[in-house]
């Protein structure tokens, strides 16, 4: 799920390719990018010297950071608690997070952090090839420059798999991960419908935007509400009509990324490895994350967590209970590890 918020107070850390001091800015009615998100406006900055840009909410952190020469876009809420980070789907922006799960960690003492994984909105879409490896590579270089770690990281699909990543290649910089409609092998209708897309996109032919809307309403959203919600159909198809989707290198390059990850059939092999505490939520109705996978892959780290969310999709569950989600990995984080659940 990449819901669709505007950017206008996305704060974008950049560093030219050829090694030049870097820049900052923050998008402000920017125009948009290839993703359809806003472009930031560039100012100056004192390179090492944080910033304080008055943002939605007040006042927001911007830090420049260096990750391989690739620009980001990232924004810290708050100013205590322990370190959220969050990752989104492919091409979900940091600022969608805003919607309603950063406000309820904020009340709950936390300090989340939001981001734009390259390819991203704000941050820069560089020519491909992408892996999850490389995505992950970026992200704990920034944990690393904020010197917020260890932190709790957060994915949704896309930004799971990069948490999970983390988790087996730079533990030391994650206290747990929250795994939210991304964790467990890959079902056969998954396999057949990444190997179907694949093939699609490599033909090379334009296709239709409106194929790719009508996939993830089928993948995201309950069955009842599309055989008897015209009226909310409309509204999702709307929202997700609100991007581009084969226009944006970084979009495609997103997508391939996962499909690598997805159809690796190796995947599974770490997750006894996996020491980091961990909670996989899953949708009653997602068709390509179901909760059985979730099991599989609870089932095989070591303590791990699991917890259902009944009567809801990947897309809406998203957005229609953020509190409830937030209220739940709050909980996780804040409960002293060894703890009953009590799911």
């Amino acid at each position: 799920m990449e819901p669709h918020a505007d950017a206008s107070s996305a704060a974008m850390i950049m560093k030219s390719r050829n090694g030049s001091a870097p820049l900052r800015s923050v998008a402000e009615n920017a125009p948009a990018n290839e993703c359809g998100y806003g472009v930031a406006h560039i100012h100056p900055v004192v390179q090492g010297v944080p910033e304080q840009v008055p943002g939605r909410r007040g006042v927001m952190v911007v830090r420049e950071v260096v990750v391989g020469g690739v620009r980001l876009a990232y924004e810290v809420h708050g100013e205590r608690g322990d370190a959220v980070l969050l990752l989104g789907d492919s091409g979900m922006p940091g600022i969608a997070w805003e919607i309603a799960h950063v406000p309820a960690l904020l009340r709950a003492g936390l300090m989340p952090v939001t981001v734009d994984c390259c390819g991203t909105g704000a941050s820069e879409s560089p020519p491909g090839p992408y892996t999850i490896p490389l995505l992950a590579q970026d992200i704990a270089a920034l944990i690393e420059h904020l010197d917020l770690g260890p932190v709790h990281a957060v994915g949704l699909t896309q930004g799971g798999f990069i948490a999970e990543q983390l988790a087996v290649a730079r533990p030391d910089l994650l206290r747990s991960m929250t795994l939210i409609a991304s964790a467990g092998p890959t079902t056969a209708y998954h396999r057949i419908r990444l190997r179907a897309w694949q093939d699609l996109l490599e033909a090379g032919h334009r296709l239709p935007d409106e194929l790719f809307i009508a996939d993830r309403l089928v993948h995201g959203l309950p069955m009842s509400l599309l055989q008897d919600s015209d009226e909310d159909i409309e509204k999702w198809i709307t929202t997700f009509s609100l991007r581009t989707y084969q226009e944006s290198v970084g979009l495609q390059e997103q997508h391939a990324a996962c499909r690598a990850w997805l159809l690796d059939s190796e995947r599974g092999a770490h997750w006894p490895s996996i020491r980091t505490r961990c909670l996989l939520i899953a949708f009653q109705h997602d068709l390509l994350f179901p909760p059985s996978a979730a099991r599989c892959c609870a089932a095989r780290i070591r303590g791990a967590e699991l917890v259902g969310m009944p009567g809801a999709g990947s897309a809406d569950g998203f957005l229609d209970t953020a509190d409830k989600i937030s209220a739940i990995i709050a909980r996780f984080i804040q409960r002293p590890h060894g703890t009953p659940g009590g799911w």
